[in-house]
Parts: structure tokens; C-alpha cells; sequence
């Protein structure tokens, strides 16, 4: 009954274009029962008319700003673009260089883009640096700046900034996945079991957590621990690859490798 009257409210104040207060009522109703799909399709139609409405207030009134340039790289990556991406990034950059998160943001693409490049690495690194400079130092940046150093095989600096990420945020899984594959190289699998555990705690959805987890157990000779979660990887991957398969089906054909602020919603 909450449930059948709480969407028809929401259904009243979306008729009447009040986006705020359909999106509150929305929020309510998906804690009571965050696994009906009509609740779940309403927030998705909702939030994305917020997210586009805002998209273009922002574009008529500050189209060449440094957070417009953000947000467009942004809208890029979740495009898989990951080259005008990064050139967005800059743009954003190079309007307001002490942009909050901005420097994190270009790193990250940058090490998604070409992660075996030498090149890419100084550069994402100095990102990195940059950005613990203007927002402070975070289990995120330790992390990134963990897998470079693993990346480059300098097993020491790696050991110390994800140290470091585990000390700042222990629920950070990209910290607890690192610091279990210098144990892993080490020949510990019991310690690198501690910390995968850990990683599966902080990220059940992890496909590589579980993934790694069950091949420090078969090291163990934990049987049952390793079929239970090599399974949990089979049935994460399957859905993953599934949910990507539907977000595929929904991108334009053809997108456009460099959009502007005069069609931000597209």
C-alpha cells in the first residue's frame, strides 16, 4: 500500500514538472523496496531528466568554463572515449588549473587509456602528485600511484603507497587487491588470502577479487572456499558482461567524438 500510494505521488509531482520532489518521494520509495522495477525505471527516467536539465543551465550560462570542459570528458568516458576524454580533461584544466578532482580524474583516463605506456605513467603520475597538492592526499590517489609503481616492477614504492591507501581508507579494495598481489609475489598466500578477504568485504560485485581469491585458496588447498568463489567470479563476470551488453544497445550508432556545449544533453 506505502509503495502503490508512494508512486502515485511521485506520479502527481512529475505531472505537475516538480523534478525535485519526484526524485525525493522516489528515494523514499526505493529504500522500502529497492527491487521493484517500476520504482527503479521511474528513478532512472527522473534522474535523467535532473541530470540533463542541469546539463543545459550549465551550457547556456557558462559554456567555455573549466567545469563545462569536466563534465563533457566525464559524459566521454562513460562513452568509452577515452582519447577526447583526456583532451576534455586538459581543456578543463588549462581554463582552471586548481580544479577540484579534475587532476585525479586525467590520471585515471590516462592509466585506462594506456596503461603500459611509459609515457602515460610519468604523466599520470604527476597528475597524481598534483592533485595530492590541491585536494589532499586519499586512499584513491595511493592506490593509483601503488599500481604505477607495480606496473614499472619498483615493487618498493609500490608496497609504500598502497600501504599508505590501506592506512588512509582500509575498505579500499584497489588498496587490499595491491598489497595481495605483493604478497602473492612473494609466495604469502596466507597474508595475501587476509587482505583479498578484505577486498571481497569492501567490493562483493569485484570480479577480480573473487578471481584472485580463489587461486590464493587452491594455493591453500581450501577446496571448498576456492569452488565458492571461482563461481562467485563465473556469475559476476556473466552479469557484468551482461549489464554491458545493455548499456551498448543504448549508445547512438554513431556518437560524437567531440561534443559541444550547444547539445549537451545528447
Amino acid at each position: 500500500m506505502r509503495t502503490q500510494v508512494g508512486i502515485e505521488l511521485a506520479d502527481l509531482y512529475y505531472q505537475q514538472g516538480d523534478l525535485g520532489e519526484t526524485g525525493s518521494v522516489l528515494y523514499t520509495l526505493s529504500s522500502i523496496n529497492p527491487d521493484n522495477v517500476d520504482i527503479l525505471f521511474f528513478e532512472q527516467r527522473v534522474y535523467n531528466e535532473l541530470a540533463s536539465s542541469t546539463l543545459d543551465k550549465l551550457a547556456l550560462l557558462a559554456p567555455d568554463s573549466a567545469r563545462m570542459q569536466q563534465l563533457i570528458a566525464e559524459k566521454l568516458i562513460n562513452a568509452d572515449d577515452l582519447k577526447n576524454a583526456i583532451v576534455h580533461f586538459r581543456k578543463a584544466l588549462a581554463a582552471n588549473p586548481r580544479l577540484p578532482g579534475t587532476h585525479f580524474e586525467l590520471a585515471e583516463a590516462l592509466m585506462e587509456g594506456s596503461p603500459n605506456d611509459p609515457k602515460a605513467q610519468s604523466e599520470a603520475a604527476s597528475e597524481l602528485q598534483t592533485a595530492i597538492s590541491i585536494d589532499g592526499d586519499s586512499s584513491k590517489i595511493e592506490s593509483e600511484l601503488g599500481r604505477i609503481a607495480l606496473l614499472q616492477s619498483n615493487l618498493a614504492d609500490a608496497e609504500t603507497h598502497y600501504q599508505h591507501a590501506y592506512q588512509l581508507n582500509p575498505n579500499d579494495a584497489q588498496a587490499d587487491l595491491g598489497l595481495a598481489e605483493l604478497l602473492t609475489r612473494q609466495d604469502k598466500p596466507e597474508e595475501a588470502a587476509k587482505y583479498l578477504r578484505l577486498a571481497v568485504a569492501s567490493d562483493p560485485l569485484n570480479p577480480e577479487a573473487h578471481y584472485k581469491l580463489s587461486q590464493v585458496d587452491k594455493q591453500l588447498h581450501l577446496q571448498d572456499e576456492q569452488k565458492k568463489e571461482l563461481q562467485l567470479y563465473v556469475d559476476i563476470r556473466a552479469s557484468k558482461d551482461k549489464i554491458q551488453h545493455l548499456y551498448q544497445q543504448m549508445k547512438p550508432e554513431n556518437p560524437s567524438a567531440n561534443p559541444t556545449p550547444a547539445s549537451p544533453s545528447q
